[in-house]
């Protein structure tokens, strides 16, 4: 399977499942997606957000993760990572972790009132 190919697929997985809130079937067409072509970041990120969304945490924060370490991810992907991975930390009780994740977000975008607010809910939860 060549790039354009594997473009195509995410994009109608992403179009077909996740923006229509599927997330479990699109974790499964991620899956597999990921089995035929390997890693990638765009991939890592939706696998992460979808994730999230049915709320195993821990694995969400692992393909978000990973998804950053790729220097190919877009910068919108790569601080939407950052804060979710915030959040993620956050509901996990690693208030440090998530600290430093939202930390980096604001200083990848120093306007991203998402990241300052969701760093405001850290500092809250840990009091």
């Amino acid at each position: 399977m060549n790039a354009s190919e594997f473009q195509s697929i995410l994009e109608n997985i992403v179009e077909d499942f996740v923006q229509k809130k599927k997330y479990k079937a699109a974790v499964n067409e991620l899956e597999n997606l990921f089995s035929q072509f390997g890693e990638d970041g765009e991939l890592f990120y939706y696998m992460g957000i979808c994730y999230a969304n049915i709320g195993e945490f821990r694995k969400a924060a692992s393909c978000l993760e990973k998804s950053i370490t790729f220097n190919e991810l877009s910068l919108v992907f790569q601080i939407h990572s950052l804060v979710v991975l915030g959040y993620l930390h956050t509901e996990l009780k690693n208030f440090e972790i998530a600290e430093d994740f939202l930390k980096k977000a604001i200083e990848m975008n120093p306007h991203s009132s998402t990241a300052y607010s969701s760093l405001g809910y850290v500092y809250y939860q840990t009091k």
